[in-house]
């Protein structure tokens, strides 16, 4: 009885103390882009995708109905991209989203290997990247339904991270 006191205590004391400035996080950092726009790039369908009825043109009106609406998509945009790649293989699925993205002014500093000094300047470069696997019993419109749920996550956070300069 006196553990659980002494636990419930310690919660309430930890509670009552003053909420520290939160430290700007990696992925922060890898969707900082000050609201640019931004390109989508659909890899094509595997045989087996096209085989349930999934084609690049349904991934492809999921993904950019929802930038559209968060009014962060362009379509002729050369760079930064949202990359898409889908792939199935006989009952299971992998969706991989990465966000690639112009970085500039690094320094020799962030890497411990030899670069050209022109290149570490500015370049492209993979700074968000995720996934999702699992089962789709063959059916398109269960990939789909985890495609538009994960696309809103990554908008919900590009927006988050990039608020500022999206007013």
């Amino acid at each position: 009885m006196l553990y659980h006191t002494i636990a419930v205590f310690a919660v309430i004391l930890l509670a009552a103390l003053p909420a520290q400035a939160e430290e700007v996080s990696n992925q922060d950092r890898a969707l900082g882009n000050e609201c640019r726009p931004f390109r989508l790039v659909v890899e094509d369908m595997t045989e087996d995708a096209t085989k349930i009825g999934l084609t690049k043109d349904q991934v492809e009106i999921t993904i950019r109905s929802r930038l559209r609406a968060a009014q962060i998509y362009e379509e002729d945009f050369p760079a930064p991209a949202f990359y898409v790649h889908i792939n199935v293989i006989d009952r299971a699925f992998n969706i991989n989203f990465q966000f690639i993205r112009f970085i500039e002014g690094y320094t020799r500093d962030y890497f411990p290997i030899s670069f050209d000094d022109a290149l570490l300047k500015s370049f492209f470069a993979i700074t968000w990247d995720t996934g999702i696997l699992g089962v789709h019993g063959g059916d398109a419109d269960y990939i789909l339904s985890a495609l538009a749920r994960a696309t809103d996550l990554f908008v919900d956070d590009y927006l988050r991270v990039n608020a500022e300069a999206c007013q």
